[in-house]
Protein backbone atom coordinates (compact mmCIF):
# COMPACT_ATOMS: atom_id res chain seq x y z
CA UNK A 1 0.00 0.00 0.00
CA UNK A 2 1.13 3.52 -0.53
CA UNK A 3 1.01 5.36 2.52
CA UNK A 4 2.81 8.56 1.82
CA UNK A 5 3.13 10.46 -1.90
CA UNK A 6 4.91 14.06 -2.43
CA UNK A 7 4.79 15.90 -5.85
CA UNK A 8 6.86 18.61 -7.05
CA UNK A 9 5.92 20.38 -10.42
CA UNK A 10 3.57 17.74 -11.75
CA UNK A 11 0.93 19.88 -13.32
CA UNK A 12 -0.69 22.04 -11.07
CA UNK A 13 1.04 19.76 -8.16
CA UNK A 14 3.93 22.19 -7.54
CA UNK A 15 4.52 21.10 -4.22
CA UNK A 16 1.69 18.69 -2.55
CA UNK A 17 2.43 16.24 0.15
CA UNK A 18 -0.48 13.60 1.45
CA UNK A 19 -1.00 10.63 3.22
CA UNK A 20 -3.07 7.88 1.73
CA UNK A 21 -5.16 4.94 3.71
CA UNK A 22 -6.65 2.33 2.81
CA UNK A 23 -9.60 3.79 1.05
CA UNK A 24 -9.23 7.70 0.94
CA UNK A 25 -11.16 9.78 -0.78
CA UNK A 26 -9.82 13.60 -2.64
CA UNK A 27 -13.15 16.23 -2.94
CA UNK A 28 -12.59 20.00 -3.89
CA UNK A 29 -13.07 22.15 -6.80
CA UNK A 30 -12.77 21.35 -10.31
CA UNK A 31 -9.41 21.83 -11.52
CA UNK A 32 -8.05 21.57 -8.19
CA UNK A 33 -5.04 18.61 -9.15
CA UNK A 34 -7.41 15.51 -7.68
CA UNK A 35 -7.35 14.02 -11.27
CA UNK A 36 -3.76 14.51 -11.26
CA UNK A 37 -2.90 13.11 -8.03
CA UNK A 38 -4.53 9.88 -9.55
CA UNK A 39 -2.84 10.02 -12.83
CA UNK A 40 0.86 10.16 -10.83
CA UNK A 41 0.08 7.32 -8.78
CA UNK A 42 -0.76 5.58 -12.18
CA UNK A 43 2.83 6.44 -13.34
CA UNK A 44 4.19 4.28 -10.10
CA UNK A 45 2.08 1.37 -10.53
CA UNK A 46 3.04 1.48 -14.24
CA UNK A 47 6.36 0.95 -13.19
CA UNK A 48 5.94 -1.91 -11.05
CA UNK A 49 4.30 -3.90 -14.04
CA UNK A 50 5.06 -2.99 -17.15
CA UNK A 51 8.23 -2.13 -19.61
CA UNK A 52 9.06 1.45 -19.32
CA UNK A 53 8.49 2.09 -23.15
CA UNK A 54 4.70 0.97 -22.05
CA UNK A 55 4.80 3.42 -19.13
CA UNK A 56 6.20 6.72 -21.45
CA UNK A 57 6.40 5.88 -24.87
CA UNK A 58 2.59 5.54 -25.45
CA UNK A 59 2.03 8.41 -23.41
CA UNK A 60 1.01 12.01 -26.22
CA UNK A 61 -1.63 13.45 -24.18
CA UNK A 62 -0.78 16.95 -24.63
CA UNK A 63 -0.81 17.60 -19.98
CA UNK A 64 2.13 14.95 -20.44
CA UNK A 65 4.40 16.87 -22.97
CA UNK A 66 3.78 20.16 -21.56
CA UNK A 67 5.15 18.33 -17.97
CA UNK A 68 8.24 16.50 -19.39
CA UNK A 69 9.25 19.07 -22.21
CA UNK A 70 8.27 22.52 -20.91
CA UNK A 71 8.72 22.40 -17.00
CA UNK A 72 12.40 23.14 -15.65
CA UNK A 73 11.59 20.18 -13.05
CA UNK A 74 9.33 17.44 -12.51
CA UNK A 75 9.03 14.44 -9.96
CA UNK A 76 6.53 12.19 -8.25
CA UNK A 77 7.79 10.45 -4.58
CA UNK A 78 5.38 7.77 -3.25
CA UNK A 79 7.17 5.49 -0.28
CA UNK A 80 5.77 2.90 1.84
CA UNK A 81 7.47 0.75 4.78
CA UNK A 82 9.28 -1.22 2.54
CA UNK A 83 11.01 1.62 0.19
CA UNK A 84 11.18 4.62 -1.56
CA UNK A 85 10.27 5.80 -5.25
CA UNK A 86 10.86 9.18 -8.01
CA UNK A 87 9.74 9.45 -10.62
CA UNK A 88 11.16 12.48 -12.20
CA UNK A 89 13.19 15.04 -14.32
CA UNK A 90 17.06 14.53 -13.15
CA UNK A 91 20.16 17.18 -13.56
CA UNK A 92 21.70 14.83 -16.50
CA UNK A 93 19.24 13.08 -18.23
CA UNK A 94 15.57 14.94 -19.96
CA UNK A 95 13.75 11.89 -17.67
CA UNK A 96 14.81 9.80 -14.57
CA UNK A 97 13.68 7.20 -12.97
CA UNK A 98 15.41 6.11 -9.81
CA UNK A 99 14.32 3.38 -7.23
CA UNK A 100 15.38 1.75 -3.41
CA UNK A 101 14.40 -0.67 -1.22
CA UNK A 102 16.60 -0.69 2.17
CA UNK A 103 20.09 0.29 0.92
CA UNK A 104 20.06 -1.02 -2.47
CA UNK A 105 19.35 1.24 -5.44
CA UNK A 106 18.62 0.69 -9.03
CA UNK A 107 18.73 3.12 -11.33
CA UNK A 108 16.97 3.26 -15.05
CA UNK A 109 17.68 6.19 -16.88
CA UNK A 110 15.27 7.23 -19.91
CA UNK A 111 15.74 10.09 -22.71
CA UNK A 112 13.03 11.71 -24.20
CA UNK A 113 13.70 13.57 -27.61
CA UNK A 114 10.94 15.15 -30.10
CA UNK A 115 7.91 16.74 -29.84
CA UNK A 116 5.85 13.64 -29.44
CA UNK A 117 7.90 13.01 -26.25
CA UNK A 118 8.63 9.58 -27.29
CA UNK A 119 11.61 7.34 -25.45
CA UNK A 120 14.75 7.31 -27.71
CA UNK A 121 17.02 6.01 -24.98
CA UNK A 122 16.79 3.89 -22.00
CA UNK A 123 18.97 1.66 -19.65
CA UNK A 124 17.30 -1.52 -17.98
CA UNK A 125 13.79 -1.14 -19.85
CA UNK A 126 12.25 -3.89 -18.20
CA UNK A 127 9.38 -3.27 -15.01
CA UNK A 128 11.48 -1.84 -11.69
CA UNK A 129 11.43 -5.02 -9.45
CA UNK A 130 11.66 -2.73 -6.09
CA UNK A 131 8.08 -1.13 -7.37
CA UNK A 132 6.29 -4.54 -7.65
CA UNK A 133 3.97 -3.97 -4.36
CA UNK A 134 2.52 -0.83 -5.92
CA UNK A 135 0.73 -2.66 -9.03
CA UNK A 136 -1.27 -3.83 -10.94
CA UNK A 137 -3.25 -1.07 -10.80
CA UNK A 138 -6.01 0.65 -12.98
CA UNK A 139 -7.36 4.17 -13.35
CA UNK A 140 -10.81 3.84 -14.42
CA UNK A 141 -12.37 6.69 -16.49
CA UNK A 142 -15.31 4.84 -17.35
CA UNK A 143 -17.66 5.92 -20.59
CA UNK A 144 -21.05 4.79 -20.89
CA UNK A 145 -20.75 4.31 -24.92
CA UNK A 146 -17.74 1.91 -24.15
CA UNK A 147 -19.80 0.17 -21.55
CA UNK A 148 -22.99 -0.36 -23.39
CA UNK A 149 -21.49 -1.13 -26.31
CA UNK A 150 -21.09 -5.14 -27.26
CA UNK A 151 -17.36 -6.20 -27.07
CA UNK A 152 -15.35 -9.32 -28.80
CA UNK A 153 -12.10 -10.43 -27.32
CA UNK A 154 -9.00 -12.47 -28.70
CA UNK A 155 -7.37 -13.18 -25.35
CA UNK A 156 -7.64 -16.58 -23.36
CA UNK A 157 -9.47 -14.34 -20.71
CA UNK A 158 -10.86 -11.28 -21.98
CA UNK A 159 -10.25 -7.48 -19.79
CA UNK A 160 -11.90 -4.43 -18.95
CA UNK A 161 -10.08 -1.39 -20.16
CA UNK A 162 -10.20 1.98 -17.94
CA UNK A 163 -12.79 3.42 -20.48
CA UNK A 164 -15.19 0.06 -19.77
CA UNK A 165 -13.98 -1.27 -23.17
CA UNK A 166 -14.69 -5.28 -23.12
CA UNK A 167 -16.70 -5.27 -20.36
CA UNK A 168 -19.79 -7.72 -22.28
CA UNK A 169 -16.48 -9.83 -23.21
CA UNK A 170 -15.15 -9.91 -19.71
CA UNK A 171 -18.98 -10.81 -17.82
CA UNK A 172 -19.42 -13.37 -20.40
CA UNK A 173 -16.53 -15.43 -19.87
CA UNK A 174 -17.27 -15.21 -16.14
CA UNK A 175 -20.77 -16.52 -16.61
CA UNK A 176 -19.65 -19.32 -18.75
CA UNK A 177 -16.12 -20.48 -16.76
CA UNK A 178 -16.14 -18.88 -13.31
CA UNK A 179 -20.02 -18.93 -12.36
CA UNK A 180 -18.99 -18.64 -8.44
CA UNK A 181 -17.05 -15.23 -9.69
CA UNK A 182 -20.21 -14.47 -11.80
CA UNK A 183 -22.01 -14.88 -9.14
CA UNK A 184 -20.77 -13.09 -6.46
CA UNK A 185 -20.42 -10.05 -9.02
CA UNK A 186 -24.31 -10.04 -9.69
CA UNK A 187 -24.95 -10.17 -6.04
CA UNK A 188 -22.52 -7.11 -5.39
CA UNK A 189 -23.84 -5.68 -8.64
CA UNK A 190 -27.67 -5.95 -6.61
CA UNK A 191 -26.89 -4.71 -3.80
CA UNK A 192 -26.60 -0.94 -4.89
CA UNK A 193 -28.99 -1.27 -8.00
CA UNK A 194 -31.80 -3.63 -6.76
CA UNK A 195 -33.90 -3.35 -9.63
CA UNK A 196 -31.47 -5.69 -11.38
CA UNK A 197 -32.77 -9.57 -11.56
CA UNK A 198 -30.36 -10.99 -14.01
CA UNK A 199 -28.08 -10.44 -17.18
CA UNK A 200 -27.61 -11.81 -19.98
CA UNK A 201 -25.02 -12.21 -22.70
CA UNK A 202 -26.28 -13.01 -25.99
CA UNK A 203 -23.90 -12.97 -29.11
CA UNK A 204 -23.72 -10.09 -31.08
CA UNK A 205 -22.28 -8.72 -34.13
CA UNK A 206 -19.35 -6.19 -34.19
CA UNK A 207 -18.00 -4.72 -37.55
CA UNK A 208 -14.14 -4.01 -36.88
CA UNK A 209 -11.84 -1.54 -39.47
CA UNK A 210 -9.91 -3.05 -41.07
CA UNK A 211 -7.12 -1.91 -43.22
CA UNK A 212 -6.11 -3.98 -46.90
CA UNK A 213 -3.83 -3.57 -49.31
CA UNK A 214 -3.72 -4.23 -52.53
CA UNK A 215 -1.38 -3.95 -55.51
CA UNK A 216 -2.62 -2.87 -59.13
CA UNK A 217 -0.61 -2.64 -61.88
CA UNK A 218 2.46 -2.03 -59.79
CA UNK A 219 0.92 0.16 -57.67
CA UNK A 220 0.26 -0.07 -54.08
CA UNK A 221 -2.95 1.27 -52.35
CA UNK A 222 -4.03 1.06 -49.08
CA UNK A 223 -8.06 0.97 -48.51
CA UNK A 224 -10.03 0.93 -45.58
CA UNK A 225 -13.01 -1.36 -44.69
CA UNK A 226 -14.57 -3.60 -42.28
CA UNK A 227 -14.82 -7.10 -40.95
CA UNK A 228 -17.36 -8.88 -38.89
CA UNK A 229 -16.72 -10.28 -35.75
CA UNK A 230 -19.11 -12.20 -33.25
CA UNK A 231 -18.91 -10.71 -29.56
CA UNK A 232 -21.14 -10.49 -26.80
CA UNK A 233 -23.71 -7.55 -26.03
CA UNK A 234 -25.19 -7.32 -22.38
CA UNK A 235 -29.08 -7.64 -21.50
CA UNK A 236 -30.96 -6.97 -17.96
CA UNK A 237 -33.28 -8.35 -16.57
CA UNK A 238 -35.03 -5.59 -14.25
CA UNK A 239 -37.99 -5.80 -12.15
CA UNK A 240 -40.95 -5.92 -13.98
CA UNK A 241 -38.83 -5.07 -17.25
CA UNK A 242 -37.01 -8.51 -18.98
CA UNK A 243 -34.29 -8.01 -21.61
CA UNK A 244 -33.20 -4.44 -21.52
CA UNK A 245 -30.20 -3.67 -23.69
CA UNK A 246 -27.44 -2.27 -21.91
CA UNK A 247 -27.64 0.86 -24.38
CA UNK A 248 -30.82 1.63 -22.47
CA UNK A 249 -29.94 1.10 -18.62
CA UNK A 250 -29.22 3.80 -16.39
CA UNK A 251 -25.62 5.61 -16.21
CA UNK A 252 -25.61 4.38 -12.86
CA UNK A 253 -26.40 1.20 -13.23
CA UNK A 254 -23.22 0.53 -15.96
CA UNK A 255 -20.98 2.17 -14.03
CA UNK A 256 -21.57 0.55 -10.58
CA UNK A 257 -21.00 -2.61 -13.39
CA UNK A 258 -17.85 -1.63 -14.55
CA UNK A 259 -16.73 -0.46 -10.95
CA UNK A 260 -17.29 -3.72 -9.35
CA UNK A 261 -16.30 -5.90 -13.01
CA UNK A 262 -13.08 -4.36 -12.33
CA UNK A 263 -12.38 -4.66 -8.90
CA UNK A 264 -13.98 -8.28 -9.07
CA UNK A 265 -12.92 -9.67 -12.59
CA UNK A 266 -10.28 -11.89 -13.70
CA UNK A 267 -7.78 -9.52 -13.12
CA UNK A 268 -7.77 -8.07 -9.67
CA UNK A 269 -6.15 -5.14 -9.07
CA UNK A 270 -3.88 -3.89 -6.13
CA UNK A 271 -4.10 -0.40 -6.56
CA UNK A 272 -7.71 1.29 -7.57
CA UNK A 273 -7.18 4.40 -9.21
CA UNK A 274 -11.14 6.07 -9.78
CA UNK A 275 -12.36 9.25 -11.05
CA UNK A 276 -16.00 10.08 -9.61
CA UNK A 277 -16.94 7.51 -7.10
CA UNK A 278 -20.51 9.03 -6.93
CA UNK A 279 -21.18 9.87 -10.71
CA UNK A 280 -24.91 9.23 -11.62
CA UNK A 281 -25.53 7.15 -8.31
CA UNK A 282 -28.51 8.67 -6.08
CA UNK A 283 -27.07 8.92 -2.48
CA UNK A 284 -28.47 5.58 -1.31
CA UNK A 285 -26.69 3.74 -3.42
CA UNK A 286 -23.40 6.42 -2.81
CA UNK A 287 -24.23 4.66 0.74
CA UNK A 288 -24.48 1.22 -0.67
CA UNK A 289 -21.68 1.66 -2.76
CA UNK A 290 -19.28 2.43 0.39
CA UNK A 291 -20.39 -0.37 1.98
CA UNK A 292 -19.76 -2.44 -0.72
CA UNK A 293 -16.41 -0.97 -1.12
CA UNK A 294 -15.70 -1.47 2.90
CA UNK A 295 -16.23 -5.25 2.33
CA UNK A 296 -14.06 -5.89 -0.46
CA UNK A 297 -10.99 -4.32 0.60
CA UNK A 298 -12.01 -6.77 4.29
CA UNK A 299 -11.99 -9.75 1.48
CA UNK A 300 -8.41 -8.22 0.05
CA UNK A 301 -5.95 -6.96 2.34
CA UNK A 302 -3.76 -5.70 -0.45
CA UNK A 303 -6.07 -3.91 -2.30
CA UNK A 304 -6.26 -0.10 -1.96
CA UNK A 305 -8.36 2.42 -3.69
CA UNK A 306 -8.57 6.16 -3.95
CA UNK A 307 -10.67 7.87 -5.58
CA UNK A 308 -12.66 11.01 -6.34
CA UNK A 309 -15.98 12.90 -5.54
CA UNK A 310 -17.91 15.91 -5.38
CA UNK A 311 -20.42 14.66 -3.43
CA UNK A 312 -21.19 15.03 0.72
CA UNK A 313 -23.70 12.46 0.77
CA UNK A 314 -21.11 9.94 -0.27
CA UNK A 315 -18.32 11.65 3.05
CA UNK A 316 -21.40 11.29 4.98
CA UNK A 317 -20.10 7.16 5.10
CA UNK A 318 -16.46 8.03 5.18
CA UNK A 319 -14.24 8.62 8.23
CA UNK A 320 -12.57 12.26 9.10
CA UNK A 321 -9.09 10.55 7.73
CA UNK A 322 -10.47 9.19 4.54
CA UNK A 323 -11.42 12.62 3.06
CA UNK A 324 -8.33 14.76 1.63
CA UNK A 325 -9.52 18.16 0.34
CA UNK A 326 -7.69 20.27 -2.41
CA UNK A 327 -7.31 23.71 -2.94
CA UNK A 328 -6.04 26.60 -5.53
CA UNK A 329 -3.56 29.06 -4.47
CA UNK A 330 -3.69 32.77 -6.64
CA UNK A 331 -0.71 31.10 -8.36
CA UNK A 332 -2.43 27.95 -10.15
CA UNK A 333 -0.69 25.73 -7.85
CA UNK A 334 -2.73 22.89 -5.26
CA UNK A 335 -2.50 22.70 -1.82
CA UNK A 336 -3.52 19.82 -0.25
CA UNK A 337 -4.81 18.44 3.42
CA UNK A 338 -6.85 16.41 5.45
CA UNK A 339 -10.27 17.31 6.82
CA UNK A 340 -9.55 16.34 9.97
CA UNK A 341 -6.67 18.99 9.98
CA UNK A 342 -9.23 21.74 10.14
CA UNK A 343 -8.73 23.92 13.00
CA UNK A 344 -12.42 23.49 14.23
CA UNK A 345 -12.38 19.53 13.41
CA UNK A 346 -11.65 18.99 17.01
CA UNK A 347 -15.00 21.18 18.02
CA UNK A 348 -17.82 19.96 15.42
CA UNK A 349 -16.33 16.15 14.92
CA UNK A 350 -19.07 14.28 17.35
CA UNK A 351 -21.89 17.03 15.92
CA UNK A 352 -21.41 16.78 12.20
CA UNK A 353 -20.43 13.89 9.31
CA UNK A 354 -17.67 14.32 7.30
CA UNK A 355 -19.95 15.93 4.58
CA UNK A 356 -21.59 18.02 6.75
CA UNK A 357 -18.41 19.22 7.97
CA UNK A 358 -16.94 19.68 4.19
CA UNK A 359 -19.82 21.86 3.33
CA UNK A 360 -19.46 23.78 6.38
CA UNK A 361 -15.59 24.11 6.34
CA UNK A 362 -15.49 24.45 2.54
CA UNK A 363 -11.52 24.11 1.23
CA UNK A 364 -10.38 28.09 1.66
CA UNK A 365 -9.00 27.42 4.95
CA UNK A 366 -6.31 25.16 3.20
CA UNK A 367 -4.99 28.53 1.56
CA UNK A 368 -5.34 30.40 4.38
CA UNK A 369 -3.71 28.03 6.29
CA UNK A 370 -0.80 27.46 4.10
CA UNK A 371 -0.31 31.17 3.46
CA UNK A 372 0.28 31.76 7.02
CA UNK A 373 2.69 29.56 7.35
CA UNK A 374 4.96 31.17 4.82
CA UNK A 375 4.33 33.89 6.17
Amino acid sequence: MIKTAKFRNFKALHDVSLELGRFTVLVGPNGSGKTSILEGLNYVADGATKRLPEVFGSREDPWLLATVGHQDLMSLFCADERGWMALGKGPDTDFELATSKTESREFLDIELRGERGRISRQRGGGPVSNLRYFGPAILLRLDVRCLSAPSYSEEPVPRIEPDGKGLASVLAYLSGNRPEDYERLLEALQRVVPMVRAMRFPRAEIMEPVEEVVTIDGKTFTRSGKRALWGNSIEFDMEGAPRIPARMTSEGTLLVLGLLTALMGPEQPRLVLLDDLDRALHPKAQEDLVVLLRKLLDQHPEMQIVATSHSPYLLHHLLPEEVLLTALRKDGSVVCGRLDEHPQFERWKDEMTPGELWSLFGERWLVEADAGEEG
